[in-house]
């Protein structure tokens, strides 16, 4: 778990699969995805089951919101190149209604460091 002024981030499981399941669903959300369409409710799921452990490579991360407890997105670092030191940094806030609001809506990297941020120019190119 890392701790910051408004938000945790803090791993994500089984009992998070309809929260984001629903925010794959919203179309603000989905138009920066890779992938074309969702997935049904059961393979969120399922691949919060079966995911490996938080590693090197693949870290999952959910952004819970500390006044209350709401899980509001996630952050996910994924694709990661040693030998480069690249990897893709996702960052979402899945929860419409606090998008644009403040409070938890801040940029959820002010909980981590700033060479974190998707703007680390590690110079990698082109698309995953």
């Amino acid at each position: 778990m890392v701790l910051g002024d408004l938000v945790k981030l803090r791993a994500m499981g089984p009992p998070d699969a309809e929260a984001l399941w629903r925010w794959n669903h919203d179309p603000d959300v989905m138009r920066w995805m890779d992938e074309d369409y969702a997935q049904p409710l059961a393979l969120t799921v399922r691949w919060l089951e079966e995911r490996q452990r938080n590693a090197y490579g693949d870290v999952l991360f959910g952004i819970e919101a500390l006044a209350d407890g709401e899980l509001v997105g996630l952050v996910r670092l994924h694709g990661a190149e040693p030998e480069t030191g690249c990897a893709d940094l996702d960052i979402y806030l899945g929860e419409k209604a606090r998008r644009s609001a403040g409070g938890a809506a801040t940029p959820p990297t002010r909980c981590g460091r700033p060479a974190a941020t998707a703007s680390s120019g590690c110079g990698c190119t082109g698309s995953r």
